[in-house]
């Protein structure tokens, strides 16, 4: 179990089940998660001293 990952999300059709062995929607990927990874990245680059606390 992978806590705090974001999963594909809902069909073309706006429908979603939380459904474990449901891989094509629940699926975890680099590219639904990379623009939580850019702003972070962003916020360590113009806040450094607060990331180091």
């Amino acid at each position: 179990v992978l806590t705090g990952a974001l999963v594909g999300g809902p069909s073309g059709r706006d429908s979603y089940k939380d459904v474990r062995s449901d891989y094509q929607s629940n699926e975890v990927a680099m590219d639904y998660n990379a623009g939580f990874t850019g702003a972070l990245a962003g916020l360590v680059h113009l806040l450094p001293d607060a990331a180091a606390q």
